[in-house]
């Protein structure tokens, strides 16, 4: 059975809406499973991830279900498809998902 991705049932307000600080960020990172903090340490320091390069790099299986649980929670990342990949996709933090993500 694979670990929940935010073990505190009582962080209940998805971070954009809560619209907080570094601090207010930092307090929230630690509720995330290792996978999603991989995620989304590379994502907040302006890197791409595919779920190709996570499995190779980092052994992440599923990184579709990293984005999904950081989406839920609040955290803006735009999508694209790879050209002639066969619905291949990556993520990324536009500047704009970083300004919205770090307030």
């Amino acid at each position: 059975m694979t670990p929940d991705l935010f073990s505190q049932p009582d962080y209940t307000i998805p971070f954009n809406q809560h619209r907080g600080n570094q601090e207010t960020l930092d307090t929230h990172r630690k509720h995330f499973s290792g996978q999603a903090k991989i995620v989304l340490d590379l994502l907040l320091s302006g890197e791409s991830v595919s779920s190709r390069e996570m499995f190779s790099k980092y052994n992440i299986v599923d990184t579709r279900a990293r984005i999904f649980g950081l989406r839920k929670k609040g955290f803006k990342i735009t999508e694209y498809k790879i050209p002639f990949a066969k619905g291949a996709k990556y993520w990324r933090m536009t500047n704009e998902d970083l300004k919205c993500n770090s307030h």
